[in-house]
Order: C-alpha cells, then sequence, then structure tokens
C-alpha cells in the first residue's frame, strides 16, 4: 500500500494531531478534501454549520503551516436560500484569500422534505446559473495560478492508462489530485508496462487543471 488519500473530511473535526500525522506518515498523501460549502456566516448558519468563515480561514492557514505542501480540495453550494448578493461576494473574494488547488460547485437544489425546502428567500434559479458561471471562472484562474507553481517540481506519478490522443501519451496522478475529481498528468512513455506504477516525474508545464511532466530516465527523454 503506497497511498492513503484522505477524503470528505469535515472542518469541525480536523485536529492538530491528525494534521501532524499526515506531515510524518509517508504513506498518508499530503491532500485533505474538506467540503467548506461556504464562507459567508449567514449562509453557514442557515445551512447548520457549526463553523463560521473566521475559523475556515484559521484552519487553512494552520493545514498550510503544519503542511506546507498540501493539496486542498472543497466543494461549495451557490445560490442556497437567503443567499443574497453580499454574502456571494464573501464567497468570491474568500476563495481569491484561500487560494485552494480545487474547488467543485453545485448550484442549490430543492429537495422535497428538507429544511432548506420550507426556507424563505429561494434564489431564482437565473441567478443561481449566473453566480455559477461567475464563480467557476474566477475558480479555473485560480487553478491555472496553482498549478503554475509546480513546474520544476519532481514528483510520483501513479500511472494509470493510455490518453486517447495519438501518440505515447499517457495519464496519471500525483498526491495532488484525487481520481475523477481533480486533474491529471499528462506523459509520454514508451515503456507499457510502466501503467500502473509509480514513478518519478519532471513537471514541464501546466494548462487550466492539468500538468505535463516528463518520466525521469525514460527513453528518449
Amino acid at each position: 500500500l503506497e497511498w492513503i488519500r484522505l477524503l470528505y473530511c469535515y472542518p469541525n473535526h480536523i485536529t492538530e494531531e491528525l494534521l501532524y500525522t499526515i506531515a510524518e506518515e509517508e504513506k498518508i498523501c499530503n491532500y485533505l478534501d474538506i467540503p467548506l460549502q461556504h464562507l459567508s456566516d449567514p449562509v453557514l448558519q442557515r445551512m447548520g454549520r457549526k463553523i463560521t468563515s473566521d475559523e475556515i480561514f484559521s484552519l487553512v492557514e494552520k493545514i498550510k503551516t503544519i503542511i506546507p505542501d498540501i493539496s486542498l480540495r472543497s466543494t461549495f453550494i451557490i445560490g442556497f436560500p437567503g443567499e443574497k448578493d453580499k454574502d456571494f461576494e464573501l464567497l468570491l473574494n474568500g476563495l481569491k484569500y484561500l487560494k485552494l488547488n480545487w474547488s467543485g460547485f453545485f448550484s442549490y437544489s430543492r429537495e422535497e422534505g428538507t429544511p432548506a425546502a420550507s426556507m424563505n428567500r429561494q434564489v431564482p434559479e437565473k441567478i443561481k446559473q449566473e453566480r455559477l458561471f461567475i464563480i467557476k471562472k474566477m475558480s479555473e484562474e485560480i487553478s491555472i495560478d496553482q498549478m503554475r507553481k509546480y513546474r520544476g517540481r519532481r514528483l510520483n506519478v501513479l500511472v494509470e492508462e493510455k490518453s486517447l490522443d495519438d501518440g505515447e501519451w499517457y495519464l496519471g496522478r500525483s498526491y495532488l489530485q484525487a481520481p475523477e475529481v481533480d486533474g491529471q498528468i499528462y506523459l509520454r512513455l514508451s515503456q507499457v508496462d510502466s501503467v500502473g506504477k509509480i514513478v518519478p516525474v519532471d513537471v514541464v508545464g501546466s494548462s487550466n487543471f492539468d500538468l505535463i511532466g516528463e518520466v525521469v530516465n525514460e527513453p528518449g527523454q
């Protein structure tokens, strides 16, 4: 067993003990998926979240201090009942400050029988979609900046499969990327038997969400 990855960790239960364990244990990926949902206190309260925006910012700062090489993912709900323009602005500005590696966004869907379904001030669908478009575009810009930071780095990469593109391109993941939800690493391989193995890769480029790498000591590189 080479990698252990922690997913969907509620922020209220992330302790210093856990963070130091991640930092010190080689098999645990320096990766955390934390469902923050929002960064505006009024919205967090209406969601029933037992955490404030200040506590979220403090937590992320603590995580980055203890594990400087951490890769952070979170998910956020857009258009929750009662979400005002200023709440949405707080979310936008908060994300610019937090600089998460990966963020997923979902527009609130009214589910019959849930407490939120009967709340007043339901956000119109048009406004939800407008906000979703704005925040996804901004988040993409953050991810582009985050990916650029890994150029020139050497990462251990799990080679997963051949790319659909022509040639010798393959797809892989490092500790930075969880399967199916984050970006990937594109690399050229002449040795097909590398699929399923973890190999050292030098990152030579990046795109919006993906990295481009060269396998160390790969023939022809």
